[in-house]
């Protein structure tokens, strides 16, 4: 198996810099291809961040990444036999008709209607700070440095909200995930250790396998992007108006999502108050073994629909295997300004963190992002058959209460609690989530960047 260079690998692959809690993403377009080259290069020589740990290159108080789109590799004048040699996926985009059915980005979620994809968007530019305004004086620069080559189309200040809760009001960062470079032996307690081959290309897979990867995808990984809009105010009106009390409300929307907002496991058959937070338990690895019909945490809710885990009816070891082969790293961050209290249910709203004290009326969201080695096994696989089956494991007319796609056949808005002796339905569940803007990236490694950067170019220039 080959081993992992890490220092050629950037780093966000071995860290989501959770230090550094503000961030910006700026998309970015070449504009005259000579250029646009030398400026990559001096990106990759003088300010990108490679590395693992304490021999990251270039830590501190600023980590910038880059990340290429295939429109930008074509741009760029990539080799086209390596840029064919890529995920098909990745080559075609994430707005190709037939891929925007699969994934519901139809109707509201419609690529036209989107402010950024995968087309236009050349690069993603991603400056990790930890301040907003050092973040934002830190990317004015470089834009300005890139300016020679490059064009700016879109621009999202991103970050970890200090209350780890995403703009619905739930703890997000629960499941903390690392990739394997040797030192799998060495893993912490509730970190999953994901097999090289799951993230990067090139390396041994869940499945035991190495697929072949062209130089320019060499200790790269590919970055699917999507900037998800939440409704914030409709989603917790709809769980309020579905719920008797304040905790009845609150119990719903977390069988909804399958954990309680403040991340412990969600549990009963009845209405009942949100435990004590136990970091011990929030944090700790998820097992649905014994819960087999969805009684604790129901079959089709957002986290056991976006990974299964040991719950499929195949059997808990079949079922982890095939889990593990539809793995993916989480690197996403919320955008837009902190919910309102009066949004939320009292109950959450006193136990928010600083961060949603404001009002605010401008738009609110996550820009997820993942890595992993394969789109369609991966990103695409738990998009289309777990969160847009309308009938997942055992289910007939329901599909991902929480972030499924819109357009869906068989999709009869509603969401089902299993209880004893009877179930309970949820009629009139919408879509809370709008796509903004989507798009396949390559996270390509130095020695990759640096040869793309100097192509055409003379030796002795």
């Amino acid at each position: 198996m080959p081993t992992v260079e890490t220092r050629d690998v950037q780093s966000l692959v071995f860290s989501g810099h959770g230090k550094l809690p503000h961030a910006l993403a700026v998309w970015l377009a070449v504009r005259e291809r000579t250029a646009a080259r030398g400026a990559l290069r001096t990106l990759v020589d003088e300010h990108l961040s490679f590395g693992l740990g304490s021999d990251a290159e270039r830590p501190g108080d600023v980590v910038v990444q880059i990340a290429l789109s295939s429109a930008g590799l074509a741009a760029l004048d990539a080799p086209p036999g390596e840029l064919r040699a890529l995920d098909r996926p990745f080559q075609r985009g994430v707005a190709e008709p037939h891929r925007s059915r699969a994934l519901g980005d139809v109707e509201r979620n419609d690529p036209a209607k989107w402010a950024w994809g995968d087309r236009e968007a050349h690069a993603l530019l991603l400056i990790y700070g930890l301040a907003s305004h050092d973040v934002s004086v830190h990317g004015d620069e470089l834009v300005d440095r890139l300016a020679v080559g490059w064009s700016c189309i879109a621009r999202l200040p991103i970050r970890l909200p200090s209350d780890s809760r995403e703009p619905f009001g739930f703890r997000d960062g629960l499941v903390r995930v690392r990739v394997d470079v040797g030192d799998a032996g060495d893993g912490e307690p509730g970190v999953d250790v994901l097999p090289a081959g799951e993230v990067l290309l090139g390396h041994r897979s869940a499945a035991g396998i190495v697929a072949p990867v062209p130089a320019l995808g060499r200790n790269g990984t590919y970055l699917v992007v999507r900037q998800l809009a939440q409704d914030v105010e409709d989603f917790w009106r709809h769980w309020k108006s579905r719920g008797i009390t304040d905790e009845a409300s609150v119990w719903l929307a977390a069988k909804a999502v399958g954990r309680w907002p403040n991340g412990m496991p969600v549990d009963g058959s009845a209405p009942g108050p949100q435990p004590a937070c136990d970091d011990a338990i929030a944090l700790g690895s998820l097992s649905f073994r014994d819960d087999p019909f969805g009684d604790r945490c129901p079959l089709g809710a957002h986290i056991r629909r976006a990974n299964p885990r040991d719950g499929m009816s195949i059997g808990p070891e079949r079922s982890s295997a095939i889990a593990a082969q539809h793995r993916i790293l989480r690197r996403g961050r919320v955008y837009g300004s902190p919910t309102p209290r009066e949004w939320l249910p009292p109950s959450i709203a006193a136990d928010a963190g600083r961060d949603s004290i404001e009002s605010a009326s401008d738009e609110r969201g996550l820009l997820f992002m993942c890595l992993c080695a394969d789109i369609a096994r991966q990103f695409e696989f738990v998009q289309q058959t777990w969160l847009n089956n309308p009938k997942l494991a055992g289910l007939f007319d329901e599909v991902d209460p929480i972030s499924a796609g819109d357009g869906i056949a068989g999709d009869a808005r509603r969401f089902t609690i299993p209880r004893d002796p009877l179930r309970r339905r949820i009629d009139g569940v919408q879509r809370w989530v709008t796509v903004r803007g989507a798009g396949y990236f390559l996270l390509a490694g130095r020695s990759a960047l640096r040869g793309l950067s100097e192509r055409g170019v003379p030796p002795d220039s």
